[in-house]
């Protein structure tokens, strides 16, 4: 793991997209909190997802993956769980020979594709694609839901019925009280905040819907 993070750190200086004083501050938060480097550089303002993307195509001598004129088979899909997509971010995209092919923000985590090839049974070939393109992939092909359907970030002017749809739009299978739309902590809907919550905490894999519908019917 050491050596994989050392080489991406090392073609992200070489490409001059953060110095090694970055280097070295991403290295510590990842050390600190864990996560990925790629995105601990792009949570800290060093560089944008774009161009780190563009210097590892480059450094692997591929192009990103664009989601926007392509259809992922329902067989293929079915390869990879909702779970195990959100959970590590990654969307299946093919099969060759019995190899799944997977795209994914860091081709080069060579410790995740052996957990990935171990956990699904396959073997991987890794694809470059932009981290927040594949979160909107597996919105698209697993939920169905459009990208120009994801939800914006609320104006201080929605009302409480258009905050509730847009709830709905963001977790189809969770149900919201209409009071939470109404009481405010911070000048913030409870409902809004329970629903960013919940998000957060399914993407990071801490916690799935079930888990969380199951809880929602226990407490009603």
């Amino acid at each position: 793991m050491k050596e994989n993070r050392a080489k991406i750190g090392e073609i992200l200086v070489e490409a001059g997209l953060i110095d090694e004083m970055q280097l070295v501050a991403a290295l510590g938060e990842q050390k600190q909190w864990g996560g990925r480097l790629c995105s601990i550089i792009v949570n800290m303002g060093f560089a944008d997802e774009e161009s780190i993307s563009a210097a590892l195509g480059k450094q692997l001598k591929q192009k990103c993956i664009s989601f926007d004129d392509i259809e992922i088979p329902p067989d293929i899909l079915k390869r990879v769980s909702l779970e195990t997509a959100r959970k590590y971010n990654i969307i299946p995209v093919g099969l060759k020979n019995n190899v799944l092919i997977i795209a994914i923000s860091d081709p080069l985590d060579l410790n995740l594709i052996d957990e990935l090839s171990f956990r699904l049974g396959l073997m991987i070939k890794p694809v470059l694609a932009i981290d927040s393109s594949i979160k909107k992939a597996i919105s698209r092909f697993y939920e169905g839901i459009s990208n120009k359907n994801l939800p914006s970030k609320s104006k201080t002017s929605d009302k409480p019925e258009d905050l509730k749809m847009k709830a709905s739009i963001a977790m189809p299978h969770l149900q919201f009280s209409e009071e939470m739309f109404h009481e405010k902590e911070n000048g913030i809907a409870t409902g809004i905040m329970a629903e960013a919550l919940a998000e957060i905490l399914i993407e990071k894999g801490l916690l799935t819907k079930e888990e969380l519908l199951n809880k929602i019917r226990n407490k009603s």
